[in-house]
């Protein structure tokens, strides 16, 4: 990395000789080269660090203005027991990179359990469907044999107590058509839920 820095300041002087007007004015520019690298192995570290500055001062006693001052600054770091196999952010790096492969592994089953859900109730749904269409035509044939039964008892053909039965049946029939249809909407509303959670999705107005 690379950090330019500048300063300007002025300080109150504690004589007349340090200032010009009890002011000592000092300008200072510099910039800091800094190198840091983790080894492949072993936990080394090495960091080295540059630094150079131009000061230029407005004290008269200050022989010589502008001056540089420069620094260099190596370090190596060895661990010698914890942290020599593996150092903590090779560790980190590892950790997540575990966690983001649990969280995969969670996430496509769980994508593959609500598609085997939607599967499921999709066929659920088409059996229920299916099975109104049986309860209807239940409930027809029932319709049509209550209305054979009344033009018999009005020939006189059939005894009067045979139009009970049919119709009993036919509303026994009806019965299982209106539970059907509830099943198929209630399995609908499910499978809706499923793939669209907003109300507002256009799924919802069909």
């Amino acid at each position: 990395r690379w950090m330019p820095s500048f300063a300007n300041s002025e300080t109150p002087a504690a004589s007349l000789l340090q200032g010009v007007g009890g002011l000592t004015k000092q300008q200072s520019a510099g910039q800091t080269f800094a190198f840091h690298q983790q080894m492949p192995g072993g936990g080394l570290t090495v960091d080295a660090q540059f630094d150079s500055s131009r000061i230029t001062s407005g004290n008269p006693f200050v022989s010589l203005s502008p001056f540089y001052l420069s620094q260099l600054t190596v370090g190596v770091t060895q661990p010698l027991l914890r942290g020599r196999t593996i150092d903590s952010f090779r560790a980190k790096v590892k950790i997540l990179l575990y966690n983001h492969t649990a969280s995969c592994s969670q996430l496509e089953a769980r994508a593959m359990e609500v598609a085997s859900r939607v599967q499921q109730t999709y066929w659920d749904l088409v059996a229920a469907r299916r099975q109104v269409e049986v309860y209807a035509e239940a409930a027809n044939l029932a319709q049509t044999q209550l209305e054979r039964d009344r033009r018999m008892i009005e020939a006189g053909t059939l005894p009067v107590v045979e139009r009970s039965a049919a119709e009993a049946e036919l509303e026994r029939r009806m019965d299982d058509l209106y539970r059907g249809t509830a099943s198929v909407t209630m399995i609908e509303d499910s499978l809706k839920a499923m793939l669209a959670r907003d109300p507002h999705d256009e799924l919802w107005k069909d």
